[in-house]
């Protein structure tokens, strides 16, 4: 079960890392404001988006708990603006924190410190930092040509420093989180958060995005425009988390998921440069793993609630 639990973990951090979108542009008309992504060549942009996990995880009726701090800081590089006003990104991962306290481990590495890293779990996330992965957005937040996530980890498994069931325990957690399709899920729901139609306050409209890992799910986020001022567009967001009515669980013995969660955020965007100025979030939610151990189903819950930051630099 010791896999297993890493692997919860991983879908955790996926399931807040997917409730974000951050970047916004917009243009001024007389029917209200229309956002749009707008980055400028040659320029870099920074964020740093802070996850603060609190979960229970109940196997053969022993609750285990648990509790996380997940940190990522990215620098987005605009490599190039195409005809279509696409924008070309190279990403790299500038800060990382990992804070993690179950029955496996207890690590509080933060790369901001300055100090080495040391064991498998600081050794891992710390290679992160100074790495990435290129991928094309256009105007409307769609996100294609997304590559180098696997050379990404495959270089971080390199870094590694433990034993060999440590290595594989960290570099199966980093996969489900920094996988292709992982972080493809996240960067699709953090930029493709875009209106068609220019809004004004009290405006509502929805996105759907789905995560297609290891455990697959729908998240549905609506977005209310509070206020439109002082170059800033301050949004009431909304989201709650389905299950996926084709997809199924990749992991091995597990049969289904049951799962639901509601989140609650405040964003404000500044309007000119695109950039967070500030973002809160609160989410509580709680799943049921169905697994198949020698023929016999064996439920297995998880409840969590979450708190999420996101800053342009750093969080206070």
């Amino acid at each position: 079960m010791q896999g297993f639990r890493m692997k919860l973990t991983g879908w955790a951090v996926l399931v807040g890392l997917v409730f974000l979108g951050f970047l916004t542009g917009s243009v001024k008309g007389a029917e209200g404001t229309l956002l749009r992504l707008k980055l400028e060549k040659g320029k870099k942009y920074q964020t740093y988006v802070l996850m603060d996990l609190e979960g229970v995880v109940s196997t053969e009726g022993v609750e285990q708990k648990f509790t996380m701090e997940m940190g990522m800081g990215l620098t987005y590089e605009v490599k190039k603006v195409d005809a279509k006003k696409s924008m070309h990104l190279s990403v790299k991962f500038h800060r990382l924190r990992y804070k993690m306290k179950d029955p496996i481990k207890d690590v509080d590495y933060d790369s901001a410190r300055g100090k080495k890293a040391k064991g498998a779990w600081e050794t891992g996330y710390g290679a992160l930092v100074g790495k990435g992965f290129e991928m094309t957005v256009s105007p409307m937040g769609k996100v294609s040509g997304l590559k180098g996530m696997e050379k990404l980890l495959k270089d971080v498994s390199k870094e590694v420093v433990g034993t060999k069931n440590e290595k594989v325990l960290v570099m199966s957690e980093m996969g489900d989180i920094f996988g292709k399709d992982s972080m493809g899920a996240y960067v699709e729901s953090w930029f493709d958060v875009f209106p068609k139609k220019a809004v004004n306050v009290g405006d509502q409209w929805k996105k759907t995005h789905e995560d297609a890992g290891s455990m697959p799910y729908l998240i549905e986020t609506t977005y209310t425009v509070k206020s439109i001022k002082d170059g800033r567009v301050n949004l009431v967001t909304v989201s709650v988390m389905k299950n996926h009515p084709k997809r199924k669980p990749k992991l091995e013995g597990l049969q289904r998921v049951e799962m639901s969660g509601r989140v609650t955020g405040t964003e404000s965007r500044d309007l000119k440069t695109g950039m967070t100025v500030h973002g809160d979030a609160s989410m509580l939610g709680e799943a049921k793993m169905f697994m198949a151990f020698d023929g016999v189903e064996i439920a297995v819950p998880m409840k969590m609630k979450m708190k999420v930051k996101v800053r342009p630099g750093g969080v206070k």
